[in-house]
């Protein structure tokens, strides 16, 4: 078993468009989206993801390596007013860089298209 597979990590290949192809010479985008199970909201997002070019990474956020990951992000995550992190979260990077954090598909979208 792979070390991302034991971690619960679940890896997807190249993917299709959500609407538009995310296409940039000068950026190497990768996701790492967290979400729980039966989460209506990370499902839309899921399966928007899936509908891109843009290869990542899934955490559920049941299992330890999970949370422990989503702590390297904290400062860049958004909350809501109460200040519990937004659930789904998708984290946007070039390389070391976090280029975007969004948290449904409409903002997903809005980024694919501001990328056109």
């Amino acid at each position: 078993m792979e070390r991302w597979e034991a971690a619960g990590i679940q890896r997807t290949s190249t993917l299709r468009s959500c609407k538009l192809t995310f296409y940039d010479n000068n950026m190497t985008i990768k996701y790492m989206l967290f979400s729980y199970p039966n989460c209506a909201e990370c499902d839309r997002l899921k399966q928007c993801l899936k509908e891109t070019d843009i290869d990542g990474e899934e955490y559920n956020l049941i299992l330890k390596e999970s949370k422990l990951k989503i702590r390297e992000f904290i400062k860049v995550i958004k909350r809501d007013i109460k200040g519990a992190i937004i659930i789904p979260t998708l984290v946007l990077q070039d390389g070391e860089e976090v280029v975007a954090v969004l948290n449904n598909r409409e903002e997903l979208e809005k980024w694919l298209k501001s990328k056109d």
